[in-house]
This record gives structure tokens, sequence and C-alpha cells, in this order.
């Protein structure tokens, strides 16, 4: 089982030696802002996203998880 905390260390040292443009091991992947595709492919409307906080936040875990991303910032959420 991985450990979460040092994957998420792990995930953190790569986006910021990439920002800083030191060369990381790889390109990374990963979501500025998914304008509702996460929400869609969880199966809420629009409408739903926007009052359901937390199953938008769960929406877009589960997206970042099943694409394998590097990061995800900003989720949308006004």
């Amino acid at each position: 089982m991985s450990n979460p905390k040092a994957d998420y260390q792990r995930r953190n040292d790569q986006l910021n030696k990439a920002l800083n443009l030191d060369l990381p091991y790889r390109v990374l992947l990963g979501v500025t802002g998914d304008h509702f595709f996460s929400t869609r492919l969880a199966g809420m409307s629009n409408a739903e996203a926007m009052r359901d906080h937390k199953g938008r936040y769960a929406a877009v875990k589960a997206c970042v998880l099943r694409f394998g991303l590097e990061y995800a910032f900003e989720t949308g959420i006004y």
C-alpha cells in the first residue's frame, strides 16, 4: 500500500522542480481547471456540482486518481 504523505511530497517536489525549470525526470500531467469534466464523468449535472461542494471535490479526486494525474489546482468551485 502506498504512503499518501510520501506520495504527496514526491508529487509536490516534482511540481516545484517543473515550475522552477529544473529538470524533472518526466513531464508532469495535471488539471488547471476541468470545467465540470470530472463531475460530468461522475454523473453529476452542472447544477448539482455547483451546489454539492463535497461531491465536486470527490469527483475531482476520483478523476485525478483515475487518470493518474500528478496534481490538480483549482476545482472551479465558486
